[in-house]
């Protein structure tokens, strides 16, 4: 379920990326913004799990570069890792599993 929930997440985020418009996109002042917002998104899809005491770490790109609106990107990508902890017997079992999922998509704003 923590997969599902991540990658549906994921993909949210990107699609909201690839979107935004290009005087956004194209705006240092205003791509960071942009990027805030897909990060809130996830943010949102993410707030019904109990992964553990490990906070997920999200990467909002353009290019593969963080999105600072220097150009117009040519492809959005989202990435988010988390260590889903074991909820059920924390003290008899050390188990930790690393999810991760990476979404790439073409940048589509006018």
């Amino acid at each position: 379920m923590h997969y599902t929930v991540i990658q549906h997440a994921a993909q949210e985020a990107a699609r909201y990326l690839s979107k935004a418009p290009v005087s956004e996109m194209n705006n240092p002042n205003r791509a960071i913004t942009v990027a805030k917002v897909a990060e809130a998104i996830i943010k949102e899809e993410l707030s019904e799990l109990s992964p553990g005491a490990f906070p997920y770490v999200a990467d909002m790109l353009c290019d593969g570069v963080p999105c600072v609106g220097y150009s117009k990107p040519v492809t959005v990508s989202v990435s988010i890792q988390l260590i889903v902890q074991d909820i059920f017997f924390p003290g008899y079992t050390a188990l930790e599993i690393p999810l991760m999922v990476s979404v790439k998509y073409p940048y589509l704003g006018r």
